[in-house]
């Protein structure tokens, strides 16, 4: 996962060395939210741990939650640790707060 130029970019796996490994889904950043979410979040329609490979897998224990809300959908990710999960939030919020500061100016 990754953010550039107002999204939020996901691939179809975590292995950076997989040539296949293309970008699964763009999901613009604009009108979006990220919220922290609790260890029960997995039960939630909206899970995506990664690609449909990785979304059968069982997320690993002690692992973090978040969702990224739009206004079309809800996007449910698991990161490997809580400490992750609380980075990944500050980033994608970084990413969303420039973007609303290119709108003002």
């Amino acid at each position: 996962m990754l953010t550039r130029g107002g999204a939020l970019v996901y691939f179809d796996s975590t292995d950076e060395a997989d040539e296949r490994n293309g970008a699964a889904r763009v999901i613009p950043l604009a009108a979006a939210r990220v919220e922290r979410r609790g260890a029960d979040a997995s039960a939630s329609p909206g899970f995506f741990g990664g690609g449909s490979a990785a979304a059968a897998a069982a997320p690993p224990a002690g692992a973090g939650w978040f969702a990224v809300v739009t206004g079309e959908r809800e996007y449910l990710f698991a990161a490997d640790a809580e400490a992750d999960a609380e980075r990944w939030v500050a980033e994608i919020n970084d990413e969303i707060d420039a973007r609303k500061e290119e709108v003002k100016t």
